[in-house]
């Protein structure tokens, strides 16, 4: 893993807007390539992991003692986040949406 800088003037660029369009290019089409990766496998509604496996991926909360990459973060949010999504656009999903109360 390389190292990534972690100065309060740098983390503000990165996170606020990056230095240079190629940069902000470069993160927001590594998320696309995210997206598109996930739609366009042929899984079921969802993959097959039981309910303890999840809750025991989502329980492991430490964080970091240094920054991460932009793209380490992402790489880790497909191996443990977006791989567990349902599919929403499956035809054998069946869900509706709920407003939130007031």
């Amino acid at each position: 893993m390389i190292k990534a800088e972690s100065s309060l003037e740098y983390l503000q660029k990165l996170f606020i807007l990056p230095d240079t369009t190629d940069k902000f290019m470069e993160f927001g089409l590594a998320v696309l390539e995210m997206i598109y990766d996930f739609f366009k496998e042929k899984k079921g509604l969802h993959k097959k992991i039981t309910l303890p496996e999840l809750a025991q991926i989502f329980n492991q909360t430490s964080i970091p003692e240094g920054p991460y990459l932009i793209r380490d973060v992402l790489e880790e949010i497909r191996e443990k986040v977006t791989v567990h999504s349902v599919m929403v656009t499956s035809p054998y999903y069946i869900g509706h949406m709920t407003s939130a109360t007031s």
